[in-house]
C-alpha cells in the first residue's frame, strides 16, 4: 500500500516489525523521501532493529499517543499515511480511545488510515488469548456511524470471502490473512 499511495508523510503509533518493513520500503522504493513519525511509549523495536540512519532520518517519539501534540497529525495531508497499531484496547484514557475521539476528527480528509490487527469476523485469533482487546468493534462502530470513513482494502475480508484472488495476489501471506484494514477520510 505504501508503494501505492506513495506518501510525503507516515505517522505510525505503536512499533513493531511493521515500522521497520516500512522504513525498508522507504529506503528500497523512496531514497528515503518518506517522512516517518514513529510514537510508541515502548521503543524496544526501535533499539532492537532500527539502524542509527534511521533513527536520525525520522522522529521517534517513545511516548504515550495521548502525550503527542495533535500538530503531528494535523500536520498529514492528502496522501499521507496515519498508521495504527495500538494496543487493541478501548476504554477511556486508553491509546484506543484517543485516537478515536481526539485524532481522527481532526487529521485531514484525503488522509490514509491504517489499523492493524482486524480481522473479518470480529474475533482476534484464539491464541492471542486476550479477551480485553475491542479495537476492532470499535472501528466498525465508526465504520457504520461516520460516513467520511471509507474502506480501500481489507486484507481479512479478502481472505474470507475472495480466498483464490486473494492466494493468487498475495503468495506470501497464504498461512495467514493479516489484519489489515486500510481507510481513507473524505469529506462529505
Amino acid at each position: 500500500m505504501i508503494r501505492n499511495i506513495q506518501p510525503k508523510r507516515i505517522v505510525e503509533v505503536g512499533c513493531g516489525m511493521s515500522s521497520c518493513i516500512m522504513l525498508d520500503t522507504n529506503e528500497r522504493y523512496f531514497d528515503d523521501n518518506i517522512e516517518c513519525t514513529f510514537i510508541d511509549r515502548c521503543m524496544k523495536i526501535v533499539h532492537e532493529k532500527f539502524r542509527t540512519k534511521d533513527i536520525a532520518q525520522n522522529t521517534v517519539l517513545e511516548r504515550n499517543v495521548q502525550e503527542v501534540d495533535l500538530s503531528v497529525f494535523t500536520s498529514l495531508q492528502d496522501g499521507d499515511i496515519l498508521f495504527i497499531d495500538s494496543s487493541h484496547y478501548y476504554a477511556p484514557g486508553s491509546d484506543v480511545y484517543d485516537i478515536v475521539h481526539h485524532i481522527l476528527p481532526v487529521i485531514h480528509n484525503g488522509v490514509h488510515i491504517h489499523f492493524h490487527d482486524v480481522f473479518y469476523d470480529l474475533q482476534y485469533p484464539v491464541e492471542w488469548n486476550n479477551t480485553e482487546w475491542n479495537e476492532q468493534k470499535t472501528i466498525f462502530h465508526i465504520l457504520q456511524s461516520k460516513p467520511q470513513y471509507h474502506v480501500q482494502f481489507f486484507t481479512s475480508y479478502m481472505a474470507h470471502n475472495y480466498p483464490d484472488i486473494f492466494r493468487q495476489t498475495f503468495p506470501s501471506l497464504v498461512h495467514t490473512a493479516g489484519g489489515s484494514l486500510w481507510l481513507k477520510k473524505n469529506m462529505l
